[in-house]
């Protein structure tokens, strides 16, 4: 009985990557006693035999033993990272990692109810008449409703609305990291507020940090 494609190659091992030589050499320049990598690249890609002498630099202007002025290849001010060190600072600088965007809640699943429904239905007609003052009828279906606010982070608002996780614009951005907090924050939360009242202590403002400058772009 002939044996399945698949267990034919159970006995295969997994085939090894190797390393280019030349770039093997042009790593291990400096433990080697070479201590420069142009001479690896030079001495691995033959280049000092490339070209046909006949159109090189020297036969261009034969009167001159340095070969044409401005077809001879210019020397680098700079040879590698061996031969100068102080060139290459930069590269080892790791640029700063941008702030991280605050965790949003992990909500349990819960079943809407008719007050949830009614603030999704707000939500979507309060984006789509944003998107026609903003853009204009004719680019609602070029881009949708969700140029302004996208449907994940709406279900999102009403899942943290049914938790009681949004009192604040803080608070929106955190649950929804949304780029247009700083713009319409305060109409979504008097959209939310108007049809599912938040509970909170104290007066809203006294409960709202400043939202971080990234948020307030639109």
């Amino acid at each position: 009985m002939l044996a399945s494609g698949s267990s034919g190659h159970r006995g295969l091992k997994k085939q090894r990557k190797e390393l280019d030589p030349a770039m093997d050499c042009l790593i291990i320049a400096g433990s080697q006693g070479v201590m420069c990598q142009q001479v690896m690249i030079v001495t691995c890609f033959d280049n000092s035999n490339t070209g046909n002498k006949e159109y090189s630099h020297v036969a261009c202007d034969p009167d001159c033993s340095d070969g044409c002025v401005w077809c001879v290849p210019t020397k680098p001010h700079v040879c590698c990272d061996l031969h100068n060190p102080s060139a290459f600072i930069f590269v080892d600088v790791l640029p700063p990692s941008p702030p991280r965007n605050p965790a949003h809640s992990h909500l349990s699943k819960y079943s809407m109810e008719t007050r949830e429904l009614a603030l999704c239905d707000a939500l979507e007609d309060w984006r789509e008449g944003k998107v026609i003052v903003k853009l204009g009828v004719a680019h609602v279906n070029d881009y949708g409703p969700g140029f302004i606010l996208l449907s994940p982070m709406i279900d999102h608002i009403i899942d943290s609305v049914h938790h009681l996780k949004l009192w604040t614009i803080n608070d929106l951005w955190r649950e929804t990291c949304w780029s247009g907090v700083g713009l319409y924050g305060a109409e979504v939360l008097a959209i939310v507020h108007q049809i599912i009242p938040q509970l909170h202590d104290g007066p809203l403002l006294m409960r709202m940090p400043i939202v971080p400058h990234a948020a307030l772009q639109p």
